[in-house]
C-alpha cells in the first residue's frame, strides 16, 4: 500500500513540476482559490443559500400580486353591491342563504 501511495505522489510532483501547472502551486492562486470554494458553497452565504432567498422572494411577489388581483376583485363586487339593491340581495341569498318570510329554501348540491 505504501507503494502506490509514494509512486502517486511522484507521479503528482512530476505533474507539478511542468510550467503549465506552476501557477497552481502559487500560494496566492490556491489561497485565492480556497477562499472562492469556500464563498460558493461552505459559507452561511453561500451561493446555494442565495439561490434559495431568491426563489423565496419570486414566489413571494407572485403572491403578492395574485393577492392583489383579488383584492381589486373584491373592491368591484362591493362597488356593485353598494350601487345595486338587486344585486345585493341576489349576493345574501347565494352565498348566506337569506330568505324572505314565509320561503323555503332547498339546497341541491351536486358532485
Amino acid at each position: 500500500m505504501y507503494m502506490i501511495w509514494k509512486n502517486f505522489w511522484e507521479k503528482a510532483a512530476r505533474i507539478l513540476e511542468y510550467r503549465a501547472i506552476s501557477w497552481v502551486k502559487n500560494r496566492y492562486f490556491l489561497s485565492g482559490f480556497l477562499f472562492l470554494v469556500w464563498m460558493a458553497f461552505l459559507d452561511t452565504h453561500s451561493l446555494k443559500i442565495h439561490y434559495k432567498l431568491h426563489k423565496e422572494i419570486r414566489q413571494a411577489k407572485r403572491a403578492i400580486a395574485f393577492y392583489n388581483s383579488e383584492i381589486e376583485k373584491d373592491r368591484e363586487l362591493i362597488r356593485q353591491l353598494e350601487s345595486d339593491p338587486a344585486m345585493l340581495e341576489r349576493f345574501a341569498r347565494e352565498h348566506y342563504y337569506f330568505r324572505k318570510p314565509n320561503e323555503k329554501i332547498f339546497i341541491i348540491e351536486t358532485k
